[in-house]
C-alpha cells in the first residue's frame, strides 16, 4: 500500500492532493480562494439553497406530491405529524435530497464521510431534516471479498452478514 496518503496512482502517473489542487484551480479558478477554508464552510455553501420556485405548473405539481411522499415517510419513521410536515417544509425551502453513496455501509469511509459532510452543511443552514435517497442497481454478484456487504476493517475484508459465498465470487440468493 501506498505510504503516502495524500497521492493517487493511475494509469502510471502519480498525483498528489497538491497537484490536484493546481489541476482543479486551473479548470475553475474561482476555487483558488476556497482551498484554505474550513470544509464547513464548503458544506454550509453547498446546502445553502433558494427556495423552490420553479413557476412551473408541472414542477410546483411534482415537488407538492414529493413533499407527500416525504412527509409520509417521516410519519412512518416516527415522527409526529407536525414534524413530518416541517420535514415537507423543509424540503420546499430547501431543495436538497442526498443520493448515494450506493450500496454502503454507513460505517464505512465514503458513506460516513459523505453523510457527515450533508449533517455538517444541514447544521450550518439551519435545516433538521436529512433528506436521503438510497438505492441499488448491484446485483448479488460481487468479486470476492468486496463489494456490498463487505466491510474492510484493519485491512482485512469482513463478511458483516455471514452471507456465503461461492467459489466464483457470487453471493447465493437470500430466501425469505
Amino acid at each position: 500500500m501506498d505510504e503516502n496518503p495524500t497521492s493517487v496512482r493511475s494509469r502510471g502517473s502519480d498525483f498528489t492532493a497538491a497537484g490536484l489542487k493546481q489541476t482543479l484551480s486551473h479548470l475553475f479558478p474561482q476555487l483558488d480562494d476556497h482551498w484554505a477554508r474550513p470544509l464547513k464552510n464548503y458544506a454550509q455553501t453547498v446546502y445553502h439553497i433558494v427556495g423552490h420556485r420553479s413557476g412551473c405548473p408541472t414542477r410546483d405539481e411534482a415537488m407538492v406530491f414529493l413533499q407527500k411522499c416525504v412527509e409520509r415517510a417521516a410519519l412512518r419513521a416516527g415522527a409526529d405529524v407536525q414534524e413530518a410536515k416541517q420535514s415537507a417544509q423543509q424540503l420546499a425551502a430547501a431543495p436538497v435530497i442526498q443520493t448515494g453513496p450506493h450500496c454502503h455501509l454507513l460505517i464505512e469511509p465514503d458513506a460516513f464521510y459523505s453523510h457527515l459532510f450533508s449533517l455538517l452543511g444541514l447544521n450550518a443552514n439551519g435545516l433538521q431534516w436529512h433528506i436521503c435517497y438510497s438505492a441499488s442497481t448491484v446485483k448479488f454478484i460481487e468479486r470476492p471479498r468486496k463489494g456490498p456487504g463487505w466491510l474492510l476493517l484493519e485491512g482485512e475484508p469482513l463478511n458483516v452478514f455471514g452471507l456465503p459465498e461461492t467459489p466464483d465470487g457470487f453471493l447465493q440468493r437470500l430466501r425469505f
